[in-house]
């Protein structure tokens, strides 16, 4: 079977389709297997159609899944054919976009194939208010399917050469790596539903202690615990790292009495780990154990244990710590916040511990030292003729002029912008002031507060425009900063 003339969604459709045939385990890609593919890629689609929207569409899957026959899984990598009843689908899917006209079949040709088979999956569809009749009548009205449209003739072709469509060999990359993606995700949002009483449990042990916490793991999870005590001591926390191996030769001396411990496994049964508990013991050390097992050896040694366990792994042999690795940070992450919480952690102190950097940066520099100074910018009175305001812009070319009045007070701002539309609203602007063409009332900033403060405002205003005046506390104008100075100064 040729698939040419098929969308890329179609064409994932078809491939999503021998994903579900390998895990139900069919050693053919049959219609219900088609089903879902086109499902999951035209997902808002059905649920246009279906009378219950997005919610009937997961009544229809799940309708659909529990209906198919299953038996052992068969790897992803195996090149399952189409039966014979999933050929005749794409056939009708061929018929149809040839009778309406269209050059390309997209997913909705292949819903109506799918509905012209009469199956068990055409009774599915039907019981969920989508029928042949439907789906023919939006395809004759012309299909939402990417390059998918009505007939063309060579005039009508884009001029913009049109992506390649993956090669089908290499298709299923994008369906293992979305896949992992959907994996984590979901793995994170139970992590996130199990989070309760004893993160709280864990963040008052760590507060009680004066101290430093101390992160351990081993292989894949001392990645992970070294990531962890770059969060916490970078959010208020003092961490140290300690490798399981290392310990016992002398590394435990990094502990003082009452240094709690926060333990990252798997399993749960590091033999390092479990090993290295009694030593901790003796340092009167409580243990927070992150873990993949809330039965394993090691969660029954310790003080609290937060959940981080998954269903499986990403990859499709499920043996990769990907999933695992993921949820394991993901918990540290949430207790790192949490802490921050507790401890009523500020931005200030954020800048404080990241002195270096963009981020330190304008986390801690006032505006005053990075803003151009009132005389160096252009600077008129609000009667001054726009010829004049162009001129003293043109000398001082930072994107905007302050028009100040006598008494030295902000009454507006002119930016390049507003020159401009100067020009295209009136023909003769021989006559036009200052006032006429400033912003009334521009978005301003106090020299001292933070580059970070200053780069909020100037992006929540309703014009994204690129320089910020600078106002003392009565209003007066002490300078001009724009969105380079906070970069590049």
């Amino acid at each position: 079977m040729m698939f040419e003339r098929y969308t890329e969604k179609a064409r994932r459709t078809i491939f999503f389709a021998r994903y579900e045939a390998s895990i139900a385990g069919s050693p053919l890609i049959e219609p219900p297997h088609l089903l879902l593919g086109i499902i999951r890629e035209a997902r808002s689609t059905i649920g246009a159609m279906a009378p219950g929207g997005a919610a009937e569409v997961g009544r229809l899957i799940e309708e659909l899944t529990s209906g198919l026959a299953k038996s052992d899984r068969i790897a992803t990598s195996v090149d399952l054919p189409l039966s014979q009843d999933s050929k005749s689908v794409l056939l009708q899917a061929n018929a149809i976009a040839h009778d309406c006209g269209h050059k390309h079949i997209g997913t909705e040709h292949l819903l109506w194939g799918v509905l012209k088979h009469s199956g068990r999956e055409t009774a599915v569809l039907n019981a969920h208010g989508i029928d042949r009749e439907k789906v023919e009548a939006r395809l004759r009205a012309g299909p939402e399917d990417g390059t998918t449209g009505a007939r063309e003739t060579q005039g009508d072709l884009p001029r913009r050469r049109p992506a390649q469509p993956v090669p089908a060999s290499k298709q299923e990359w994008l369906v293992a790596a979305r896949k992992a993606v959907e994996i984590e995700s979901a793995s994170l949002a139970e992590a996130a539903k199990r989070l309760d009483e004893e993160l709280i449990r864990a963040v008052d042990l760590i507060l009680e202690h004066p101290g430093k916490v101390v992160v351990t793991g081993i292989g894949k999870s001392g990645h992970i615990a070294r990531k962890l005590v770059a969060t916490l001591c970078s959010t208020g926390t003092a961490a140290v790292f300690l490798h399981p191996a290392e310990a016992v030769h002398g590394d435990l001396g990094i502990y003082t009495p009452g240094d709690p411990t926060v333990l990252i496994s798997k399993q749960g049964a590091s033999s390092e780990l479990i090993k290295l508990v009694p030593l901790l013991h003796e340092f009167r050390s409580p243990l927070i154990g992150i873990l993949g097992s809330r039965t394993s050896p090691l969660a029954a040694r310790m003080d609290v244990v937060l959940d981080a366990s998954v269903e499986r792994e990403a990859d499709p042999n499920n043996l990769a710590p990907t999933a695992s690795a993921v949820t394991a940070l993901a918990v540290g992450h949430a207790l790192a916040i949490a802490l921050m919480s507790a401890r009523g952690f500020t931005a200030e102190e954020f800048g404080r511990f990241h002195p270096g950097g963009q981020l330190g940066r304008n986390l801690r520099l006032p505006v005053c030292k990075a803003m151009h100074e009132i005389g160096e910018t252009a600077v008129v009175a609000p009667g001054t003729p726009l010829k004049e305001v162009i001129i003293a812009m043109t000398e001082r070319p930072l994107g905007g002029a302050c028009v100040v009045d006598a008494g030295g007070k902000l009454a507006g701002l002119i930016t390049d912008g507003d020159l401009r539309r100067a020009l295209t609203n009136h023909d003769d602007v021989r006559t036009l002031r200052a006032e006429e063409v400033m912003t009334v009332k521009p978005v301003s900033i106090g020299p001292n507060a933070t580059l970070s403060e200053a780069l909020e405002r100037m992006e929540r205003r309703p014009s994204q425009i690129s320089v910020l005046p600078v106002v003392d506390e009565d209003g007066h104008a002490v300078g001009l900063l724009r969105l380079h100075d906070i970069y590049l100064r």
